[in-house]
């Protein structure tokens, strides 16, 4: 065994278990001195991501198994449930059996309602999981959606023999089992539950429910901002936005049609870049080359004869462009890529052949289960070890995805090497290459060093000239407090002693003025005195 942990030296020991007991295991490690930090500084350190799960190399085994030539062959031969009633299912047919499924398996399966239709009937979602409508941002979600055109009910019938499929073999079949309790599988057999009651059985080309009540294709109402002003959605389209891509925490999203033989991936739109093509093109082609007859590349369909696709998979902007399509707004907005499958020529073929379409389609939709298990599954944290949630991955300089809570991040890669760049606030940007194969997924663990740079520019130095800044300003402000201080306080004695000089102003004025009144009253005294006398001498003489 060997431990390995950021910064610190790797220690290996031999360990005999024996059975009967376990074994306790202690390591102490030596922390690298500073030279390690001046040869590593700036690089990005990057290891295999580290999963507790004991059972986790088994599982790895069985999805290397799957993968290899007739690996699902094989398996399919040991599952259980062959499944012999096929019929189209009405919507209230529709509700009771998903309905019934998750009464029968109410540990691994979780009904919801996304919302409804003009005419209020429920857009159903089917959970399929080991910890049905619980969060489990370290494993892959995958989304399997049909019945978006009422008149091409194919896609329905196939997810609900799928849903069927493995409930029965849940606890039956060990690989159903394994990939059950490692996957949340999301199953919306009807988007379009008003436009499948006025469709009819054996009408191939017909157009009668392929919109909804309101006369709307849903598959070009899936418009965003970016395409222009967006008027009010369908309230169809808005259950599946709503309830589904903008929780942006799918891997991989597929889409049964009808109409032709073929596979298509993003974008619809024909002015759209197709940026991530040779990943969207992968994954179209696995569904391909899991079907007895799409990768030929001859759908032979009536109107269409002499059409070749080469390997069956082809851009939808080069077969049928159009804007507003549901797999560009999941890989624009929903950051998960979304392959379109068109299960035959026939819109609404007769029930007799749903048996053969659950055939030829079975082995290619377990692929995807296997396939979402691949690509690059890895963890973002800091040096302390805590997880970074909402970090940007940026593949190959292209598309961008973020961590989930826990620091998780799952991207579905074709194989072959790949760059990697990872980026968070308040953090150095990392940046790594990685091998993706055909037959695993490639784990990773990236570990974050704080952002040493402010401005662009280091952040001792930024960090320095803010604190003598900061003192300068400081002292600045002292200096012109103490200096307002001492103007204040002389005002202060100028306006004392003005008070007392006026104080002892108006005193001597008082004192003046209470003298002169004295004065003027003994003159009057004086006066009248003098006025007396002289009237009595005057009299005697």
């Amino acid at each position: 065994m060997t431990l390995i942990s950021f910064r610190y030296g790797p220690v290996t020991k031999n360990v005999n278990v024996t059975e009967g007991e376990a074994v306790l295991v202690n390591f102490t490690l030596v922390r690298l001195g500073s030279d390690f930090h001046k040869e590593d500084k700036g690089k990005p350190f990057t290891t295999e991501a580290e999963i507790p799960d004991p059972n986790t190399k088994e599982f790895e085994t069985l999805i290397k198994d799957l993968s290899a030539e007739n690996g699902l062959e094989h398996f399919l031969m040991s599952t259980l449930g062959d499944i012999d009633r096929f019929r189209y299912r009405t919507y209230k047919d529709l509700s009771e059996f998903l309905h019934g499924l998750n009464l029968n398996y109410p540990h691994i399966t979780n009904r919801t309602s996304l919302g409804q239709s003009v005419e209020f009937r429920h857009i159903w979602s089917l959970e399929i999981s080991n910890k049905p409508n619980t969060s489990e941002p370290s494993e892959p979600k995958i989304r399997f959606v049909a019945g978006v055109h009422g008149n091409a009910p194919v896609g329905t019938e196939l997810l609900l023999t799928f849903a069927e499929f493995l409930c029965l073999n849940y606890k039956k079949s060990n690989a159903i089992t394994k990939l059950i309790d490692r996957t949340r599988i999301v199953i919306v057999p009807m988007v379009n539950p008003d436009g499948r009651e006025r469709a009819k059985e054996k009408e191939c080309t017909s157009t009668i429910g392929q919109n909804n009540a309101n006369g709307k294709d849903l598959d070009s109402d899936f418009i965003s901002n970016s395409s222009g002003p967006v008027g009010e959605r369908e309230k169809e389209t808005n259950a599946i936005i709503d309830g589904l891509i903008m929780k942006q925490d799918f891997t991989l999203s597929v889409v049964l049609d009808g109409g032709s033989l073929l596979v298509t991936y993003p974008y619809d739109n024909p002015v759209h870049t197709v940026e991530n093509k040779d990943t969207l093109k992968y994954l179209a082609s696995v569904y391909a080359n899991n079907h007895p007859l799409i990768h030929i590349g001859h759908p032979g369909c009536p109107n269409k004869s002499d059409e070749n696709i080469p390997g069956g998979v082809i851009c939808g902007a080069e077969w049928r462009g159009h804007q507003g399509s549901m797999k560009d707004f999941s890989v624009t907005h929903g950051q998960c890529p979304e392959i379109t499958v068109y299960t035959g020529c026939c819109l609404f073929p007769s029930s007799s052949q749903l048996h053969a379409l659950w055939e030829d389609n079975k082995k290619a939709l377990l692929s995807m289960l296997v396939e979402v298990h691949k690509g690059v599954h890895g963890i973002v944290k800091d040096e302390t070890g805590k997880p970074v949630p909402k970090a940007g991955i940026i593949i190959n300089d292209g598309v961008k995805v973020y961590t989930k809570e826990g620091g998780f991040f799952h991207v579905l890669l074709a194989p072959g090497f790949h760059n990697i760049n990872a980026i968070a606030e308040g953090y150095q940007k990392q940046h790594t290459q990685v091998l993706v194969r055909h037959d695993a997924a490639s784990p990773i663990e990236i570990i974050f060093n704080m952002d040493n740079r402010i401005f662009g520019l280091p952040r001792e130095l930024v960090v320095t000239v803010a604190g003598a800044t900061m003192s300068a300003l400081l002292l600045t402000a002292c200096i012109i407090w103490c200096v307002c201080s001492i103007k204040s306080n002389r005002h202060k004695d100028g306006f004392h002693r003005l008070r007392q000089n006026n104080d002892e102003y108006e005193d001597e004025i008082r004192l003046m003025s209470t003298g002169s009144k004295k004065s003027l009253l003994s003159n009057d005294f004086q006066d009248e005195t003098d006025t007396e006398e002289e009237t009595l001498y005057t009299s005697k003489h």
